[in-house]
């Protein structure tokens, strides 16, 4: 049995549903994670000398936090406003 819908969104169709909110999202409900962010980056000891790629980052909060402990980040989104605001949140390094 099956339940839910029979395939996963288009890209399109994230950006339609996530886009107009994106601001909002990155701004008040991402920080919201910290702890779990927190979490999964101590588990995972993020530091200086890791290479973290972000699947579906949003906003890009937890690649900020991330960044901040030596780790050299990237990520996509499907949304193009959320990568926007993750490319303002950290900026590309030379």
């Amino acid at each position: 049995m099956t339940i839910g819908h029979s395939r996963s969104p288009t890209r399109s169709e994230q950006a339609e549903l996530w886009g107009p909110g994106a601001r909002d999202w990155a701004d008040y409900n991402e920080p919201m994670c910290t702890p779990f962010y927190t979490a999964v980056l101590n588990a995972t000891e993020v530091g200086p000398g890791t290479r973290l790629l972000d699947v579906g980052c949003g906003g890009g909060f937890a690649l900020l936090l991330a960044a901040a402990r030596g780790a050299t980040v990237s990520g996509f989104d499907a949304t193009p406003a959320l990568v926007d605001i993750a490319r303002e949140r950290v900026p590309r390094r030379p």
